[in-house]
């Protein structure tokens, strides 16, 4: 039986705290779940800095919720992967000095900007936390899976090594965390959470939403919320729809974007289905984009626990989702919704057709929004906020 430690109280003290990660935010709109943790610590007095990579046209600084994101520059970026290298070794070393930093993060540890972070927390004998976000390590390009490979056998490694705690989002991510290395002793489970005051059922018009983004109120929308990139997995969903539409009339929302959005929008249009992007769209309209689905599938590879499932179960949607990462604790099979195998269609045709009846759809969506009420924000950034004091305490 798998142990973690239990994470309690805690004194009073005012933290300064460095965030590194990969991306955050910006064009990507990459690690919601994260600035909102970020922000807040912020609302509890603590002071905050990110520091993550520039993607396209995101801005070099910029001040989201209180909390203070700097990027810079990738050394390199390569497009076939989605993804830039960086190792700003010397900036994390001012940053800390300067601002004189209690507690380093880092996210994913993947991340060339993560390892920067663990190498100079270990050189100045500062506190750093891994969290870690996902499982499932392939993208499906053979030398870039062999490139990961290496990278976990040697760096990730290092990491968790270097890391005074490893957070994990879901206990179904402690094998990847032993994988890399991670002591049980170290590991904690710290979910993500949701501010279920930002997704009001108020909201959840789906005929007028529906309208808006120009589907009728017969069709029956299946939606996506997040990157389009092929970790996601959409491919899937865009096969498996090819077989309900046959007697279905179905539509897709795709809330987000990515460097697959034009394939995917002509897969979609070379099977004859009705298909809409938004691209990135602003956090407050996003509930009304939610309010337009009837059935939310995420049809992902790989996931640590998807703060896109947790938004639409607080609209009170029925969710079909792989079965990778921490998604099982969110669906329950049967219950709120139905999980699939990764990588696989049929499974996603049957749950799929299983919900164009309209009474289980509601029903599971209610089903939805009361188990999602457990991952309130207050109560996850309580315990986040007793770990990081833990340490700095000492």
């Amino acid at each position: 039986m798998t142990t973690t430690k239990k994470i309690d109280g805690g004194k009073d003290h005012i933290m300064k705290i460095l965030s590194v990660v990969p991306y955050l935010m910006g064009v990507r709109g990459s690690n919601v779940d994260h600035l909102q943790l970020l922000a807040r610590l912020h609302q509890k007095g603590h002071d905050i800095w990110a520091l993550a990579t520039i993607f396209k046209s995101d801005p070099k600084h910029e001040i989201v919720d209180g909390v203070n994101i700097f990027r810079i520059n990738p050394l390199i970026y390569i497009n076939k992967i989605d993804y830039g290298i960086s190792f700003p070794l010397y900036t994390i070393y001012k940053w800390i000095k300067t601002y004189k930093i209690d507690y380093v993060l880092g996210v994913m540890e993947m991340g060339t900007t993560t390892l920067s972070a663990a190498f100079i927390s270990a050189l100045l004998k500062k506190p750093f936390i891994l969290i870690i976000q996902g499982s499932v390590r392939t993208i499906g390009i053979w030398w870039a899976d062999i490139i990961l490979k290496l990278y976990d056998l040697i760096f990730s490694r290092m990491i968790t090594s270097l890391s005074t705690h490893i957070v994990i989002l879901s206990s179904k991510l402690m094998d990847r965390a032993l994988y890399i290395g991670a002591l049980r002793d170290k590991i904690c489970v710290i979910p993500s959470g949701i501010d279920l005051k930002d997704f009001t059922l108020e909201a959840n018009d789906s005929i007028d939403y529906k309208e808006m983004i120009g589907f009728s109120d017969d069709v029956l929308v299946i939606g996506y919320c997040g990157r389009l990139v092929s970790l996601k997995g959409i491919s899937f969903l865009i096969q498996a729809l090819a077989q309900i539409k046959e007697r279905h009339k179905v539509g897709l929302l795709l809330i987000g974007d990515g460097t697959l959005r034009h394939r995917l929008e002509e897969e979609a249009k070379s099977i004859g289905l009705r298909c809409k992007v938004t691209g990135w769209i602003e956090r407050s309209k996003l509930p009304h984009y939610l309010a337009a689905v009837d059935v939310y599938v995420s049809p992902s590879l790989t996931e640590g626990l998807s703060i896109s499932i947790m938004e639409a179960m607080a609209m009170q949607k029925p969710i079909v989702a792989t079965d990778v990462g921490g998604t099982s604790d969110l669906v329950k099979d049967g219950v709120n919704g139905f999980l699939c195998p990764p990588a696989s269609i049929l499974p996603l045709v049957n749950a799929i057709k299983a919900l164009t009846d309209k009474e289980k759809r509601l029903k599971m969506g209610i089903e939805s929004r009361k188990l999602i009420e457990r991952f309130d924000w207050g109560k996850i950034v309580n315990r986040f906020e007793s770990l990081l004091r833990s340490d700095v305490a000492k």
